[in-house]
């Protein structure tokens, strides 16, 4: 059955996207030089994080946990994330995430930073940019990779970290990711979609995300917006 597509449209049917358990590794196929620069552009990270929080506290760097991850977007870009969770402060979880690519690694805060990495990359279709969107969340909205996150379409919807009734609550809610493709007059993808990431707070994030096409100069046409939650309710 064709999907329905509306004056550039496109509700994108039935798609369950989940990210992998995380994996501990050091920096894929990289040189020991290159993943010795990457850690430290994290560990130098999650310091600055422990220093301005309202407790600050130490990083242990002999307790960080890294993880390593390969984009499923763009081509060659890899993800390496560090996590710290404090003994001494309660909530003290610190975590950062970094790229690599093209033999050049930065830390990953914004959007923007993901399209300086990605850079001359640009979704091809509604799909790829909404793994794409997908992908940017989880790199910027502090997501942990222990944690796993699911980009949702509403059904089929099987998971051992949720009730019933939050299966519930989020089918009630979540609606398919809808694109609006890009047009003469705007030369951007808009990605509306849900991202299932529970917590002890939450159940599921709506994002808005605009990525530019091909020939657009980066970053200016990319973001990346929370617009809309669904929270837990009753006792956990």
């Amino acid at each position: 059955m064709k999907r329905p597509v509306l004056r550039s449209v496109m509700r994108v049917g039935f798609l369950l996207v989940v990210w992998p358990a995380a994996c501990t590794s050091s920096q894929g196929g990289n040189s020991p030089g290159d993943a010795l620069q990457v850690r430290e552009i994290l560990l130098a990270e999650l310091n600055r994080q422990a220093g301005a929080a309202y407790y600050p506290f130490e990083v242990d760097k002999a307790r960080v946990t890294f993880v390593t991850r390969s984009s499923k977007v763009v081509p060659g870009l890899v993800y390496n994330w560090a996590l710290f969770r404090s003994r001494d402060v309660s909530h003290g979880l610190v975590l950062a995430v970094s790229g690599t690519a093209d033999q050049r690694s930065a830390l990953i805060r914004t959007p923007k930073d993901w399209m300086s990495l990605a850079r001359t990359w640009r979704p091809g279709d509604a799909g790829t940019a909404i793994r794409a969107c997908y992908e940017i969340a989880q790199v910027t909205r502090d997501l942990s990779p222990y944690n796993p996150s699911a980009l949702f379409e509403g059904k089929g919807m099987s998971r051992p970290d949720l009730l019933s009734a939050d299966t519930i609550e989020i089918k009630r809610h979540v609606n398919p990711p809808l694109v609006v493709q890009p047009s003469p007059n705007d030369s951007t993808w808009h990605v509306d979609l849900w991202v299932i990431d529970p917590s002890l707070s939450h159940l599921a994030t709506r994002y808005k995300c605009d990525l530019p096409t091909a020939g657009r100069e980066l970053p200016t046409s990319i973001a990346l917006n929370a617009v809309d939650s669904i929270v837990r309710s009753g006792p956990r």
